[in-house]
């Protein structure tokens, strides 16, 4: 029987899709091109047209969240009846929302990555994540010095301090979170680590402690309490 002749995108968003389960069923070093293609039932050498490797291919699922993540929050950033920090607590919160939804895609993603040979994937994601959002970042930064709520001199600059602090605090909620198990006071620990995250990130940008709050860690324990 003859293949179905599908649009790129459909196609390459199928042979993403089709990795992602083998990924997460079987393991990331478990899972050949060989077995991506014979599931999709495509020809090898269209895998290879769009993916160079299957590397490549968990690259573009990261890539394919963070853009995901990217479109739920420009709308928020670009709403002019908002201030710079509500947009700062929407935008937080509405990605912490959108993890917890999407936990049961994301920890295994997250799982692989964490792995000592996969090093590479998570470098992946904390660059493309600081390439992706520090723009964004920046945008409320500028409209909140100009409110003058944030004391601020260099934008951009402060912006990517901002990203490193968020990247760090979240390298450890993640481990947490995959070995909640391990952890008999996890969401302490989770809890100590958002506040220190949101101090040190109020502090960067010149304005009270508990400005910038959000309900991240009431949407992670109501995660953790589905999870028992």
């Amino acid at each position: 029987m003859p293949r179905i002749s599908k649009a790129p995108d459909e196609r390459r968003s199928e042979l993403i899709s089709v990795a992602q389960h083998l990924f997460f069923t079987k393991g990331f070093d478990k899972t050949s091109v060989g077995e991506i293609v014979k599931t999709a039932d495509v020809a090898k050498g269209l895998f290879y047209y769009y993916f160079d490797s299957k590397q490549a291919v968990l690259e573009a699922m990261i890539d394919g969240i963070l853009s995901q993540e990217q479109a739920l929050v420009q709308p928020v950033i670009a709403d002019e009846s908002l201030d710079a920090i509500s947009k700062w607590k929407q935008t937080m919160q509405i990605l912490a929302a959108w993890e917890v939804a999407n936990a049961d895609e994301i920890l295994p993603l997250l799982r692989t990555m964490y792995k000592p040979e996969n090093v590479r994937f998570l470098h992946h994601m904390q660059t493309q994540s600081t390439v992706v959002f520090t723009p964004e970042i920046t945008k409320v930064i500028a409209q909140g010095v100009t409110e003058g709520v944030f004391d601020v001199t260099h934008l951009a600059e402060t912006a990517q301090i901002v990203m490193r602090i968020m990247l760090h605090t979240l390298d450890p909620i993640s481990k947490i979170m995959l070995t909640m198990e391990a952890h008999p006071d996890a969401m302490q620990q989770i809890a100590r680590l958002i506040a220190s995250s949101e101090t040190a990130i109020a502090r960067v940008l010149g304005t009270e402690p508990d400005t910038l709050s959000t309900n991240t860690l009431n949407l992670l324990s109501q995660w953790s309490q589905d999870q028992a």
